[in-house]
């Protein structure tokens, strides 16, 4: 509010009976002009000058009255005449006067009048620290706040910072040149009431309370980043999802502050956690490059958590063939010339892997790039067919970048299956060359074409066929079969073969006489119908008689002859075989046989014995003196005349099929052996290791057990074995030749002493140890 005063001066007339005249003192108010704006509040300094025309300006008093208060008491003025009054304007300062007094009291008066206009305090706008935000005990806490005021400038306005618990701060006191408090202080744990007080230069203050929590010391967030992880790679062209989790023990989740940032880009982008701590980002795409790429977690403590992944951003290669053109057709076996240009954003062309690759033969070249980008070769392996052709380029960021291409390469057909039949093969004999198996890539028919060759040397046969009238014995005919698709010939494929020697037919013959009796009739194997050979070769004949037991008895070889005869004296009852086969000077032919049956001489057992038993084979009996009146010794009189006691190996090798039963104590009595030490024994059926009863169809381990008054043995033990049976055999017509050549023989010494050590049945006269076995 603004006061007007008006101001009167007043002056006493004189006294008319002084004659005397003393002149008043001026005063002049300089400071200051009537009418002047004043804020109430403002510190300000009054000066004004006084003078007197008849006295001493030192014996002058001067007094400051602010309306009809004194502002400043009594007081001389300064040698010349200034005085000044100091003071604080007040809404009720309306006029301000300059009274001065000489000293016969007459006075002089200065006024003004004052416009006075009453200040406002100052405005505070207070930023930090507010009610509600979360402070911590172990962090620096803000303290600003916007200040002005009306009537003068912020540089003349002062502030202090207080809290009820921790005093006076002694923090953000000055503003700079926008009014701009900031300080930063730690607070203790627990609720402060924070006081700012700004004071104006005149007195004039504002005071800003805010009550605030401290709580304890702040820990950072935790946080993991789930994807992208290291080492992942990506295209440039590609959305990169970011995904992690968030937790914090003193802020809530959904107030973290979560940024993205990548050390090449700079930050990405910003996310807001969910209530669980799941924070989601997706990225349209990133630079070329490897990222360091960082999840960065804040709290409303200013304490963070990192998380960071080092992840390849790359473009997939830039791949073209321009060599060959697409649809280019070739001829198997063609070179053709390759060339492709290979571009990348990461890797220089020269250090990437390449391959060529045709979706029928695979990968046939790896041929690298050059420095410009180019990978050029030549490849006349391609297979038949349509081939899809293709490049593929790999950066180190495992991006592919690829091209294709389709050319067609002209296949032959393949290469045939040959061969000739028949195989073997004679002169009479045709041949006949097969081919199949023939191939055309594209689906053509295959035509065959034949040429052989005789011993090497190409001929005029051009068909699949050979006759026999053209072929030779030992020839070798090749025949090389070329395939056709009618356009171009593939390979060809050749068969061999080599013309065998035609084997003879084989004989008819026939053995005469046809009724034969054992040791009597000579037996003659005559050829009836020769042999033939298809070759025309000269032929001889081989003969070989069989006799009843299989063994080859005779071989009569390389004859022209037509028949062949044996003597009758060997001749044995049973069946008797001649084979006869021709050999032309390289291969025997087939055989030609004819059995006869030689019938038997037993006529009845010697003696006084009588027949038990006969072998299947009529050259084995068993007689018995049914009085038991033969001693062992005399057992071989029981046989029939020219036969002997059997051998072991005769047992064995004539008794098959025989079904009779020797018991004890008719056992069958054989042949009789001298023992190593002393005395002699006989090999029995049964024996001693068989049991009371055997067989005479199985074949025995005999024994030599019992005694033998053989005289040729070192002792004998009288007549004993009366109740035995002979085991009698007839005489083996090769025993005695001087070779041991039949089975039922051990030996053959080829003489008639029946005292040596091999005996006339050719079987050893001491077979060994004695005892059981007879030492075999």
């Amino acid at each position: 509010m603004r006061h007007t005063i008006l101001f009167f001066l007043m002056a006493c007339d004189s006294d008319k009976s002084i004659s005397t005249f003393n002149a008043p003192p001026s005063a002049t108010i300089t400071s200051h002009v009537d009418g002047q704006t004043i804020m109430a509040g403002t510190d300000t300094t009054f000066v004004g000058t006084v003078s007197d025309t008849n006295h001493d300006t030192l014996s002058l008093k001067t007094v400051w009255y602010a309306d009809e208060e004194i502002l400043c008491s009594e007081e001389a003025p300064q040698m010349d005449g200034s005085t000044t009054c100091a003071t604080t304007i007040t809404a009720d300062m309306n006029q301000i006067r300059l009274v001065v007094q000489d000293p016969e009291d007459e006075a002089g008066v200065a006024a003004i009048n004052l416009d006075i206009s009453e200040s406002t305090p100052p405005v505070i706008n207070l930023i930090s620290p507010l009610a509600g935000n979360p402070y911590y005990s172990n962090q620096l806490i803000t303290f600003s706040a916007l200040i002005s005021d009306a009537e003068e400038p912020v540089s003349s306005l002062t502030a202090n910072w207080e809290s009820n618990q921790d005093g006076v701060l002694g923090v953000g006191t000055t503003p700079d040149s926008n009014g701009m408090l900031e300080g930063f202080s730690l607070l203790s744990i627990g609720t402060h009431v924070i006081t700012l007080t700004v004071t104006d230069s005149s007195g004039l203050f504002t005071v800003k309370n805010e009550i605030i929590d401290v709580g304890d010391p702040n820990t950072p967030p935790s946080c993991s980043l789930l994807t992208p992880t290291s080492n992942e790679t990506y295209l440039s062209s590609q959305t990169i999802p970011f995904e992690g989790t968030v937790s914090d023990s003193e802020t809530s989740i959904e107030m973290l502050n979560v940024s993205w940032h990548s050390d090449i880009d700079g930050q990405l982008g910003t996310s807001t956690p969910s209530s669980t701590g799941s924070v989601v980002y997706n990225h349209p795409s990133l630079s070329v490059g490897e990222h360091t790429v960082t999840m960065m977690v804040e709290d409303e403590g200013g304490e963070t958590c990192t998380a960071l992944a080092s992840i390849l951003v790359s473009s997939a290669p830039t791949v073209q063939i321009t060599s060959p053109s697409d649809g280019s057709i070739y001829q198997e076996g063609e070179s053709i010339a390759f060339l492709g240009l290979i571009q990348d954003e990461l890797d220089p062309p020269s250090s990437m892997p390449i391959e060529w690759k045709s979706d029928i033969d695979g990968v046939f070249s790896t041929q690298a790039a050059d420095t410009q980008g180019l990978s050029s070769f030549s490849f006349a392996q391609l297979s038949p067919g349509a081939h899809s052709i293709e490049l593929r380029a790999q950066n180190s960021g495992n991006q592919t970048g690829s091209d294709t291409i389709a050319i067609t390469v002209n296949g032959l057909p393949t290469a045939p299956s040959v061969s000739i039949t028949p195989n073997p093969a004679t002169t009479t004999m045709d041949l006949l060359a097969s081919a199949s198996g023939s191939i055309d890539p594209e689906g053509a028919t295959v035509i065959y074409t034949y040429e052989w060759f005789q011993n090497t040397i190409s001929t005029t046969q051009n068909s699949d066929t050979v006759a026999s009238s053209n072929t030779l014995k030992n020839d070798t005919w090749t025949v090389r079969v070329t395939p056709s698709d009618g356009i171009n010939q593939g390979p060809y494929t050749e068969a061999s073969i080599t013309i065998s020697n035609a084997h003879p037919t084989a004989p008819v013959v026939s053995i005469t006489p046809t009724s034969p009796t054992e040791g009597v009739e000579d037996l003659t194997c005559t050829i009836t119908t020769p042999s033939t050979d298809d070759d025309g070769d000269s032929l001889t004949y081989t003969f070989e008689w069989y006799d009843a037991s299989g063994a080859l008895l005779s071989t009569t070889s390389a004859t022209t002859a037509t028949a062949d005869t044996i003597s009758g004296s060997i001749t044995s009852p049973g069946t008797w075989e001649c084979i006869v086969y021709a050999f032309d000077g390289q291969d025997d032919g087939l055989e030609g046989s004819s059995t006869v049956d030689v019938q038997s001489t037993f006529s009845g057992c010697g003696g006084s014995s009588s027949l038990v038993s006969l072998a299947p084979s009529g050259t084995m009996v068993l007689c018995d003196d049914t009085s038991d009146g033969t001693c062992e010794s005399d057992f071989e009189n029981l046989c029939p005349s020219g036969w002997h006691l059997c051998t072991h190996k005769e047992f064995n090798n004539r008794n098959d099929g025989w079904t009779h039963t020797a018991s004890e104590p008719a056992r069958a009595l054989g042949v009789r052996y001298c023992r190593t030490g002393s005395g002699a024994g006989h090999f029995t059926v049964p024996d001693s290791s068989t049991g009371n009863t055997a067989s005479l169809g199985v074949d025995e381990v005999h024994n030599c057990y019992f005694g033998t008054s053989r005289p040729e043995c070192t002792a004998w033990y009288g007549c004993n074995e009366t109740a035995a049976q002979a085991l009698c055999c007839s005489p083996n017509p090769l025993c005695g030749n001087g070779v041991i050549d039949s089975v039922e023989e051990n030996c053959d010494d080829g003489n008639s002493n029946d005292g040596d050590s091999c005996l006339n049945v050719c079987d050893y006269r001491t077979p060994g140890g004695g005892g059981t076995n007879c030492g075999y």
